[in-house]
């Protein structure tokens, strides 16, 4: 199932895991920012949520996965989703963006290969892929 691997990835990865209600909060340090990713038992969803050094709320999106053509196996998609953001979080690599465009297009980024790169769009998709790295 999607959770189990979800949990484990997130553990190996040095994730706090706890148990909430009928799902389970993942906390990943993002420091000076905390990042809490909630996956819920049953269902193929997951919210994200950013807080600041206070505690203050500055993101918040969910994602849920919907069969699509050819799409066979939505948990393994999901499982792999979630893997994707975890593995792209890292201490002072994390930031919130707002477009002068529009402040309620605000935008998560990433440092990834030396470039801020958006990695949650405001559709609630993920956008950018983590690099491929080994961790141990």
């Amino acid at each position: 199932m999607a959770i189990t691997e979800i949990i484990e990835f997130a553990r190996e990865r040095g994730c706090d895991v706890a148990r909430r209600g009928e799902a389970h909060a993942i906390k990943i340090d993002a420091s000076p920012l905390s990042v809490e990713v909630l996956v819920p038992d049953e269902a193929l969803e997951w919210l994200v949520t950013v807080r600041d050094a206070g505690g203050r709320e500055i993101y918040s999106e969910w994602c849920d996965h919907f069969p699509d053509e050819g799409t066979e196996d939505l948990g393994a998609e999901m499982a792999s989703s979630v893997r994707s953001f975890i593995s792209a979080i890292r201490p002072g690599c994390l930031r919130v963006v707002t477009p002068e465009s529009g402040p309620w297009l605000v935008q998560l980024e990433a440092f990834l290969d030396d470039t801020w790169v958006p990695i949650w769009e405001p559709s609630g998709r993920l956008t950018a892929r983590p690099p491929q790295t080994t961790v141990s």
